[in-house]
């Protein structure tokens, strides 16, 4: 059985270590077949993008040593002559910015400077006495780093056309992998205007009136196209995951997965990976999330379990979420649920519009961002002259990202004050238990046709998650005077909410809330007991206990649909 590396994207590696590779060598020829001089494919990280530009680079770059060998037992090999012929007979220039990223300018630009001085010393050999001394001395510059920024901001178009002498006439083949990895970075830490400067430079001049230029081919997230770093360019061929072009070169198909379970005796486990990691959609294509599943196999028959949502690449989607306004956040909620919310479509989505996303008109903008960042899937879409898709939660994985993200919203304090001015919130802090609880039964039955509760597939997933942020949300406001806890360790576990008083009194009290989800109406007094027995029984209030607060009440609610009902005992 060959060995599944994660986190390997180099091509000629994956070969020539015999890891488990699915053969996605066909990429090339639709590259071949799409004319256009630059190719621009977004497609959401982790999902293949640095691997497949790997094997451009491979397949198309001349070198002393014969590379067939790469590719002989693949896809690509059968496709005739038109395609084979072409295998090295490139120079080609390849540069990822994946790792191109840091918390400042300052921190970011030296990256960028390290990758393109890497590519210039990897050409050094094909180079040498091939420059006259003007040329000489700024290849040098860039190699040592001591160019000017415009020196840097003109390096590739300047590589390009000395590759082009060294090679005869023929034209190089641009690659760049992860071209808007420092744009997210600089948007998410407050220098974007420095970084989408330098990269218009570099980008514009390399890809804009280049004689010396064949092809380009470009991976990211994003199009970016307001920023005009493409502007002028009328060759350049957009592939978003709306368009069919390369629905099936990125990511992972039914049957490919289905293979490669039956090849590592996992096949049985087929309907779970799918609910997990399925979902998403590329064109008319519905694909699975590659990191996630080699993931998974290396793990050896343990649980599923997020991993995509785990990697530390979300701070673009964390500071959008932090400057989104409640209207937002009730969206996510229908999307917790299992719905679908319906948006206008926009592939020109820009970080130059996203700063407008505190608006009414401009909220589309976070949705079409939070789409082809690989979050939501598209399950239909209508319109003709302005065109909006249904968008909904492809999977598991990507429903706890956004459990997390509302949880991180809520503890900013990005609440509304609507829940705070009920009577409900006076009594439960006045100690009118009843009171309280016929107010919240109350509430929840006249507010439910808004927030709405969970369809069976949802509850499935996070079976009280819905009410779980109705609660939560209902506490927020006690911030100011109160301690409100989502899922704190306490005890042998962790209850769904803790509000512990800040300032303590003779007659302060603490909360702790625990939530369940019954079938029928006729268990929402069991449920209630479940859940002040799991309170008592995992001592979900140590840690009140703990902070010396001298009254504690557990209080525990059952929802079915609309209803509700609470219990409350005194410790």
């Amino acid at each position: 059985m060959k060995e599944i590396f994660i986190g390997t994207s180099d091509f000629e590696k994956f070969q020539q270590n015999d890891s488990y590779y699915v053969d996605k060598s066909l990429f090339i020829r639709e590259m071949i077949d799409l004319r256009s001089k630059v190719l621009l494919i977004p497609r959401p990280r982790r999902f293949g993008k640095t691997l497949n530009i790997s094997m451009l680079q491979y397949y198309f770059e001349r070198s002393e040593a014969s590379r067939q060998g790469l590719f002989t037992d693949l896809a690509i090999w059968q496709q005739g002559e038109k395609y084979t012929k072409l295998q090295g007979t490139m120079p080609v220039i390849f540069v990822s910015f994946k790792d191109a990223k840091g918390e400042t300018w300052e921190k970011t630009y030296p990256r960028i400077q390290n990758v393109l001085m890497d590519e210039y010393i990897r050409h050094a050999p094909v180079l040498e006495g091939k420059l006259n001394r003007p040329e000489q001395k700024r290849f040098e510059e860039v190699c040592e780093g001591t160019a000017t920024e415009e020196g840097f901001g003109n390096s590739l178009k300047n590589l390009s056309q000395w590759l082009q002498r060294a090679y005869g006439t023929q034209r190089v083949l641009l690659l760049i992998d992860e071209y808007d990895t420092p744009i997210h970075q600089a948007y998410a830490h407050g220098y974007y205007n420095a970084c989408i400067d330098f990269m218009r430079a570099l980008l514009g001049s390399a890809l804009k009136d280049n004689k010396s230029l064949e092809r380009a081919v470009l991976t990211g997230i994003l199009r970016v196209a307001k920023e005009s770093i493409f502007s002028g360019l009328n060759n350049v061929r957009v592939c978003s995951i709306l368009s069919p072009a390369f629905e099936r070169s990125f990511g992972l198909l039914d049957a490919e997965v289905e293979a490669t379970l039956r090849d590592f005796g996992r096949v049985d486990e087929m309907g779970e990976f799918r609910r997990w990691y399925n979902g998403y959609v590329f064109g008319t294509e519905t694909v699975y999330n590659p990191w996630s599943i080699f993931h998974a196999l290396s793990e050896s028959r343990r649980p599923l379990q997020p991993y995509w949502v785990n990697t530390s690449d979300q701070q673009a989607l964390y500071a959008l979420f932090d400057a989104t306004q409640p209207h937002i956040l009730s969206d996510v909620a229908s999307l917790l649920q299992g719905k679908s919310i319906k948006k206008a479509l926009d592939e020109d989505v820009s970080f130059i519009d996203l700063t407008a996303i505190g608006t009414d008109t401009e909220a589309h903008v976070f949705w079409n961002f939070v789409l082809f960042s690989g979050y939501l899937k598209i399950v239909s879409t209508e319109g003709t002259t302005q065109v909006f898709g249904n968008l909904a939660i492809p999977n598991e994985e990507v429903a706890i990202v956004f459990a997390r993200l509302v949880h991180r919203w809520i503890a900013r304090g990005k609440t509304s004050s609507l829940y705070t001015r009920h009577p409900m919130y006076r009594d439960l802090l006045e100690g009118n238990d009843e009171g309280f609880q016929k107010q919240f039964v109350t509430y929840v039955w006249e507010t439910f046709s808004y927030h709405d509760v969970p369809n069976e597939e949802m509850a499935k997933i996070l079976p009280e998650y819905g009410y779980h942020l109705f609660v939560l949300g209902l506490l927020a406001g006690l911030r100011e005077t109160y301690e409100v806890k989502s899922n704190i360790e306490s005890g042998e576990g962790r209850s769904d909410v803790t509000v512990i008083p800040r300032n303590m009194q003779p007659n302060s009290r603490g909360f702790i809330f625990e939530c369940k989800r019954v079938e029928q109406k006729e268990q929402l007094d069991r449920g209630v007991a479940q859940a002040l027995a799991q309170i008592k029984e995992k001592q979900y209030d140590a840690v009140v206990k703990q902070r010396g607060v001298p009254h504690i009440v557990h209080i525990g609610i059952a929802f079915v649909g609309k209803h509700a009902r609470v219990g409350m005992v005194y410790v």
